[in-house]
C-alpha cells in the first residue's frame, strides 16, 4: 500500500513518522539511527507504513479560515497563499488550481511537526510538551547560530511561548547534548553562538524569495540545518569505519574522558579560581574554550569570562587561572563549560558542577593592644596583601583616605606615625564569632613610587578576603571624595584629616591607659589642628580648654608612668565628647 502524504478529503497534511522499526527487537528507534539503540542490529531504511486506521476521510472538504478571492490552498500542505506566487512558501510546491495532487513529495522540511497517528484529534490543555517545546527553540536558535548571533533567555523564552527558567534549561541540554553549538553568559543571560556563521552571500541568497533565485545562487542556498545534517550523516560512516562505534558511543566516551576539575583560594582579597582541563582519550582535541558561569555576586573583566587553549595532546593537561572580585560577602557558586572540537571538527560540550564559594566579612570589635603585641600576633597569623600606586594624588592625601578606610570599623588605631620617607598606621580589633585576632597596616611611601599598601592578617582565609575586598571598596570611595577636594582646599583637608587620625589614636590610647607623656603629645596635635581650624567657635573653645586640663594632668604624671581604669575611661569619654563637637562644625550629623 502507498504510503498517505495528504488527506484524501480534506487536503490537510497526514503527520511524517518519525520512527523506525527495528526488524530483529521490533523497538522502534529514530528515522536517523543506523543501527538500533536496543539490540544494535541494522535498521532498514524504509520508513514504516501508514495504517488504514490512521487514514481519516470526509466527503466534505475543509472549510477555509478566511474568505479572500486573492487566496488560494496549497494542495500539498493547505497553507493559504497568494495566487500570484509560483510556489507554496511552506513546501515549495507548484502551486496551481486549489485542490490539485501535488507532483513533490510533501515533506522536504523536518522542521514540520510530526507525529506517530492522527487517530482522533483531541484538545489539550495549553501546555507546550517538551518535545515540541525544544523543537520551537532549536527553530528560534537556528538563525542565531547561523549569523553567528546572541539571543536574551527573556527574548527567546517570549518567542516559543514559555517561561525563562525552562527555556535555559532545555538550552543547557541542548548544549551538553550536542545539539546546539555555543555557552549561556550567565553574567547577562545570552546565549552566544560558538560556530562559524554563513558568509554574507550565503546569508542574503538564503532570504530571498524562490522566484527571484537565479540558478547559481540556488547551489548556495542549503540551509545551516541540512548541512549539519549532511555532516553529522558523513561524520557518522566515517566514525563507524574508523572507530567501529555508533556516533552517539563516540561522542559519549570522548565527552567522559575530558576530565575537569575545579578548585580555588583567596588571594589579594579576590577569588583565585582555577580550572584544569585533562584530556584522557587517546585522541587530539583542539580549540578548547574554558567559560566561567559566575553570577553578578562576583565582579568579572571581559578577559575573564572565557580563555582559550589552542589543543591537548592525547594525556595533556592544561590550567586555566581566573581572578574575580567579590561584590560583597555571602556564599555563591561558580561553575564552568568546556566546549571542544574532535579530530573531525565537530564542537563538544560539557558542563561542570558547580562550586561553592564563601566570603565572610568579619564582626569585629576595637581591641585593647599595644604596637609591641599586635607586631608579635602577626608572626603567626595568615596574611593578605592589596598595593596600589595613584599618581595624581598626593601622598597623604592617599594615606588618609586608606586611614579613613579602615577607621569606618570598629578597630582601634595603635600606630600612627610619620616618618622621613613613609607614613604607616597599625590597627587591631576581635572577631566576635571566634575572639581570634584582626590586624590590619597600611604604609604609604613618600619618595620614589609612592605606592600604598594595605596588609590584613587574620586566620580564617575567608574573612581575610571578605574583610581585604571590603576596605578597598571603602578606599575607592573615600578617593572619589578626595578627588573632588579644591586644590586651594587641600591644606585645610589634610590637616582635618590628621585632626580624626590623631582623634582615633587618642582613644586607643585611652582604652589602653597608656603612657601619659605619649597621650600629651597627641593632646597637643589636637589642640593645635582645633584653635588653627575652630578657633573662633564657643564650642571649640569648651573642648580647648578640657584639652588644656588634661595636658596639665599629664604633666603632673611622670612620662612614662600610665594613667588610671578610670583616668581612661573618662578620657575615652571626653574624646568621644569632642569628636562630636568636630563633626557638628564639619556638619556632619550623626546616628547614634
Amino acid at each position: 500500500m502507498p504510503q498517505a502524504r495528504f488527506c484524501i478529503g480534506c487536503w490537510k497534511p497526514l503527520p511524517k513518522t518519525d520512527k523506525i522499526e527495528c526488524p530483529t527487537c521490533k523497538k522502534f528507534n529514530n528515522s536517523y539511527n543506523l543501527f538500533c539503540i536496543h539490540c544494535g542490529a541494522r535498521i532498514a531504511q524504509q520508513p514504516a507504513e501508514w495504517r488504514e486506521e490512521d487514514l481519516k476521510i470526509s466527503s466534505q472538504p475543509a472549510e477555509a479560515p478566511w474568505k479572500d478571492d486573492n487566496v488560494i490552498y496549497c494542495p500539498n500542505c493547505n497553507y493559504g497563499c497568494q495566487k500570484d506566487w509560483p510556489t507554496c512558501p511552506m513546501c515549495k510546491t507548484p502551486l496551481g488550481s486549489p485542490g490539485a495532487v501535488p507532483g513533490v513529495p510533501m515533506f522536504v522540511d523536518d522542521d514540520a511537526v510530526t507525529g506517530s497517528s492522527m487517530k482522533s484529534p483531541v484538545l489539550k490543555a495549553k501546555t507546550v510538551p517538551t518535545t515540541q517545546l525544544k523543537k520551537a527553540i532549536l527553530k528560534e536558535l537556528a538563525p542565531v547560530i547561523a549569523s553567528m548571533g546572541v539571543i536574551s533567555m527573556a527574548d527567546l523564552a517570549r518567542s516559543v511561548g514559555s517561561d525563562e527558567d525552562t527555556v535555559s534549561s532545555i538550552v543547557k541540554d541542548l548544549i551538553a547534548t550536542d545539539m546546539v553549538e555555543g555557552h549561556i553568559d550567565v553574567s547577562t543571560n545570552e546565549f552566544i553562538s560558538e560556530v562559524d556563521g554563513l558568509s554574507p552571500r550565503e546569508l542574503f541568497v538564503q532570504d530571498m524569495p524562490e522566484a527571484t533565485r537565479s540558478p547559481a545562487s540556488s547551489l548556495a542556498d542549503i540551509t545551516p540545518r541540512i548541512a549539519s545534517e549532511n555532516r553529522s550523516r558523513d561524520d557518522g560512516m566515517t566514525i563507524q569505519q574508523e572507530r567501529g562505534l555508533d556516533v552517539d558511543d563516540f561522542v559519549k566516551e570522548l565527552v567522559n574522558s575530558l576530565e575537569i576539575k575545579l578548585g580555588y583560594d583567596f588571594e589579594g582579597g579576590r577569588i583565585h579560581f582555577k580550572v584544569v582541563v585533562k584530556n584522557n582519550s587517546k585522541l587530539v582535541i583542539h580549540d578548547v574554550k574554558v567559560f566561567l558561569d559566575a553570577s553578578d555576586f562576583f565582579k568579572t573583566d571581559e578577559e575573564e569570562k572565557g580563555k582559550n587553549v589552542p589543543a591537548l595532546n592525547p594525556g595533556e593537561s592544561r590550567g586555566i587561572d581566573f581572578y574575580l572580585d567579590p561584590k560583597k560577602c555571602g556564599t555563591a557558586d561558580i561553575s564552568a563549560t568546556v566546549l571542544f572540537k574532535d579530530i573531525y571538527g565537530k564542537r563538544h560540550a560539557k558542563l561542570v558542577q558547580p562550586v561553592e564559594v564563601q566570603v565572610k566579612q568579619p564582626i569585629i570589635a576595637p581591641s585593647k593592644s599595644s604596637i609591641e603585641y599586635i607586631k608579635e600576633q602577626t608572626t603567626k597569623m595568615a596574611s593578605d596583601m592589596k598595593m596600589f600606586a595613584i599618581k595624581d594624588l598626593d601622598s597623604e592625601l592617599l594615606y588618609n583616605a586608606a586611614f579613613r578606610a579602615i577607621s569606618k570599623f570598629d578597630m582601634s588605631c595603635a600606630y600612627d606615625e610619620k616618618g622621613n620617607d613613609s607614613l604607616e598606621a597599625w590597627f587591631s580589633a576581635i572577631s566576635k564569632t571566634d575572639k581570634e585576632p584582626i590586624i590590619a597596616r597600611i604604609i604609604m611611601g613618600t619618595t620614589g613610587d609612592r605606592v600604598l599598601e594595605i596588609r590584613v592578617w587574620c586566620n580564617d582565609d575567608k574573612q581575610l578576603t571578605g574583610f581585604l575586598a571590603k576596605i578597598i571598596t571603602n578606599l575607592r570611595d573615600e578617593i572619589e571624595v578626595i578627588r573632588r577636594i579644591k586644590a586651594e582646599d587641600k591644606s585645610q583637608a589634610l590637616k582635618l584629616m590628621a585632626l580624626g587620625r590623631n582623634i582615633e589614636v587618642l582613644k586607643n590610647l585611652a582604652l589602653l591607659n597608656y603612657e601619659a607623656g605619649e597621650i600629651s603629645n597627641v593632646l597637643h596635635e589636637v589642640k593645635g589642628i582645633l584653635m588653627k581650624s575652630f578657633g573662633n567657635s564657643k564650642d571649640v573653645q569648651g573642648a580647648i580648654s578640657e584639652i588644656n586640663v588634661w595636658i596639665d594632668r599629664m604633666n603632673g604624671l611622670k612620662s612614662d608612668e600610665h594613667i588610671s581604669q578610670d583616668s581612661g575611661n573618662k578620657l575615652f569619654s571626653d574624646v568621644e565628647h569632642w569628636q562630636d563637637i568636630i563633626n557638628m562644625q564639619l556638619g556632619i550629623v550623626q546616628n547614634k
